[in-house]
């Protein structure tokens, strides 16, 4: 008999699967009260016959019971909270003159606003310098991009004041 829930093949008459343990359909187990019985003897010398037991229980008694594991749950882990690193504003200060440095600030506001620090003030203080640098050129785009045309339509209009 093949197990509906894992497949295995187990031998007719089993309950349970006996790879995965799970109850095996009903209908292909052999009913007690359905084999056949050895022909009762008849008495001797006038005795009352011997009554075999009667099998009048259900084909699923025999089933083993279920046992479910009991459910503990260990508390969560809470970790130490350590104390914030702050910046000073000396450090502020120190900070603004490194990433002014024109290459490699921008390559220091790049590492440290995407995770090269573990202090928080530090990494939103980079943030806020790329993102004050990405604002400023895109005013000075926006800037050249209006005086240039303004300046190209004059010079190729042809009138000098």
């Amino acid at each position: 008999m093949k197990c509906p829930n894992c497949g295995a093949e187990n031998p007719d008459g089993l309950s349970f699967c006996s790879i995965c343990g799970n109850p095996l359909p009903a209908q292909s187990r052999p009913n007690p009260l359905e084999q056949e019985q050895a022909p009762v003897q008849e008495p001797q010398f006038n005795q009352t016959p011997v009554q075999e037991p009667q099998f009048n229980q259900a084909p699923n008694q025999y089933q083993q019971p279920v046992y479910q594991q009991p459910v503990y749950q260990q508390p969560a882990y809470q970790q130490p909270v350590e104390p914030e690193k702050l910046i000073t504003p000396w450090g502020y200060l120190g900070y603004s003159l490194l990433f002014s440095i024109p290459l490699v600030g921008i390559i220091l506001i790049i590492v440290f606003s995407f995770g090269g620090s573990s202090t928080k003030n530090l990494k939103n203080f980079a943030r806020y310098q790329l993102i004050s640098i990405v604002i400023v050129a895109i005013i000075y785009v926006i800037f050249i991009a209006i005086f240039g045309a303004a300046l190209t339509s004059q010079m190729s209009s042809g009138k000098y004041y």
